[in-house]
């Protein structure tokens, strides 16, 4: 709503004011940008001091200042929007700047065979490098190197050969701006209301005539409390309409990074989605109890996997429309007919990819809520996930690819990190090499089977050869993550976002907790309802109707499910269930149409 006369805006003329500054935006922005997005401007951002000697400041736009690389935009502009612009070009060559020292040490200590190299060429990498770097980055960017070394045939000059372009989103800052561009306020629990300054028309002559307040309602989620402190948003436009990318701060209690005596280990499992182990130290050794915790999303993962048969599908018969318009001419029937099947594909492959996305994000919150809401019942302080970056990808199968690439591990460590940092739980990631191929008693090889009775070769079932322990392979992979985790826990760093990563992996046998009382006798029929509902008989039907009478009602006989039909009930929606449960309710059983017999 338009803040002086009261006008209502609808949702199409937001969306275009929005993208006016948008525009305004990515047009200086790419000017400011291509001027200092050198290697001679990382290197003097890389510094942190200015040419007097001072410290660059905190905010990147007073950075942008300090160095006088400013924006120069059309007088109709006014300054806060100019602030919002150098802010998102100082984060962008702050961002690169990263990536600069980074390549940088690289090509000062480039071996001969970077495949291989010596003790010594490790030692001068390492010091060459930024600290807290981890294996998985250098190994990608020495692979950049590499593939540019061999198209060129010589190494590159720095960050700007291989990455010439800087990109960066396109996105509305408001973070660098005052009230005299915003200011957000909560009037109620459930709503928050923005005051911004929009422009009128496309391309504004003024500052005071082109420019007019306006008052946007946002929505809150239940997941914002009333006690968070609302910060300035960013506003973006995604799918036609305008995002508000509102976060809020609230005072949650500080998990330390060592002294945790509890704690749990996760691996990401080949039979379950999440293996869970739940260990404790008993001064120099990990116990456990050996009970294993599972969260299974077979239901979930079914859909998923089928979404992503349906899309490559789609995808394929693009292709074969591509091929089939080469050499055929634009204005040619045929092609006109293919073109328009190629849209009507490609938004199906766009609508079938959001399906996807939204099912992956609500199984990875549901599986984040379910391990905080265990290591309460526990009484475990920390949280230790196997990281899956320090291992190397074989997998020779395209299928095996296609389920990795879609799983939601990444979605699940953030989600949970979040809902962990507010329970006061802290949460790290171990490495994750030998996870699964040692013996978490002994630490000696592993022999992988199908099943306990079964010794063909497969993934599901572990033995070990040397002491005789055998167990569920992602369960025992569990307990050695929550060893590692428990045992090197001086060696985990804290990067500037606030991820914890342990970079050391210590192995410490883990030891079972023996049983010091009788398991207590569980009643048979406590599982049960104690109330028992009476079976209700059905009179046969109608054969001619498909239908049948009973207490003066009418009901339909229900068809027979076809043997597809049955698989698919048995399998979509097991193991993975959300939402209120409500009591079973007695339903008319189904009965089955008997087929006449030819006695003839």
């Amino acid at each position: 709503m338009v803040e002086a006369t009261g006008q209502v805006l609808s949702q199409a003329q937001l969306t275009a004011r929005v993208g006016w500054v948008l525009d305004m935006i990515d047009a200086e922005l790419e000017l400011l940008l291509f001027d200092r997005y050198t290697q001679d401007g990382l290197a003097l951002i890389a510094g942190g001091v200015a040419a007097d000697g001072v410290k660059f400041p905190s905010n990147a736009w007073m950075m942008m200042r300090r160095l006088h690389w400013t924006a120069d935009p059309d007088d109709a502009v006014c300054d806060r929007v100019r602030r919002c612009i150098e802010e998102a070009a100082g984060r962008t060559l702050r961002s690169a700047v990263d990536r600069h020292e980074l390549i940088a040490g690289l090509l000062a200590t480039w071996p001969k065979d970077p495949d291989k190299r010596t003790p010594t060429e490790w030692a001068a990498m390492w010091k060459a490098v930024p600290d807290k770097t981890d294996k998985t980055t250098l190994r990608n960017r020495t692979r950049q190197i590499a593939a540019y070394l061999a198209e060129h045939g010589q190494l590159p000059g720095g960050l700007i050969d291989l990455e010439p372009e800087a990109h960066h989103g396109r996105a509305w800052l408001l973070a660098s701006a005052d009230r005299q561009l915003v200011s957000l306020t909560r009037p109620t629990p459930d709503r928050a209301q923005l005051r911004v300054k929009l422009p009128t028309i496309d391309h504004p002559t003024s500052v005071r005539t082109g420019w007019e307040w306006v008052l946007i309602t946002v929505t809150l989620p239940p997941t914002v409390p009333e006690v968070a402190t609302l910060c300035t948003p960013t506003l973006r436009i995604v799918g036609g309409q305008v995002r508000v990318d509102l976060p809020f701060v609230i005072t949650t209690p500080t998990a330390p990074l060592t002294g945790h005596q509890r704690a749990l280990g996760v691996d990401w499992g080949i039979n379950t989605l999440l293996t869970t182990s739940f260990g404790w130290l008993d001064q120099d050794q990990v116990k456990t109890d050996g009970r294993p915790y599972h969260f299974d999303a077979a239901g979930a993962a079914t859909k998923s996997d089928r979404l992503r048969r349906q899309r490559e599908v789609l995808q394929i018969k693009i292709k074969r429309h591509a091929a089939l318009l080469t050499g055929l001419a634009v204005t040619d029937p045929r092609a006109v007919k293919l073109a328009a099947k190629t849209v009507t594909l490609q938004d199906e492959i766009d609508r079938i990819s959001e399906r996807q996305s939204n099912l992956h994000h609500q199984l990875a919150w549901a599986a984040a809520r379910w391990l905080v809401d265990l290591a309460v019942a526990t009484g475990a302080t920390a949280i230790f996930f196997e990281d899956l970056r320090t291992l190397e990808p074989r997998h020779p199968n395209a299928s095996m690819n296609a389920r990795i690439a879609n799983s939601v591990r990444g979605e699940i460590v953030t989600a949970t990190r979040h809902l962990a940092t507010k329970a006061g739980i802290a949460l790290s990631t171990v490495p994750a090499g030998g996870t699964s191929s040692q013996c978490p008693r002994c630490l000696k090889e592993l022999h992988h089977q199908r099943s306990a009775s079964d010794p063909t070769p497969g993934f599901r079932w572990a033995v070990c050869g040397h002491c005789g322990h055998q167990g569920d392979r992602d369960h025992l992979a569990s307990e050695r993550v929550v060893s590692r985790g428990l045992a090197a826990q001086a060696h985990i760093q804290v990067n500037r976002t606030g991820v914890r990563r342990c970079a050391k992996t210590i192995d410490i046998k883990v030891r079972r907790q023996h049983k010091t009382a009788p398991t207590p006798k569980q009643n048979a029929h406590r599982a049960r309802s104690t109330r028992t509902i009476p079976a209700i008989k059905r009179p046969a039907g109608d054969p001619e109707t498909n239908s049948t009478e009973l207490d003066g009602e009418q009901y339909t006989v229900l068809p027979e499910l076809s043997r597809r039909q049955r698989r698919r009930r048995r399998t979509v929606g097991r193991g993975f269930h959300t939402g209120v449960h409500t009591l079973w309710t007695p339903q008319i059983p189904r009965t089955r149409r008997t087929p006449a017999i030819n006695n003839a």
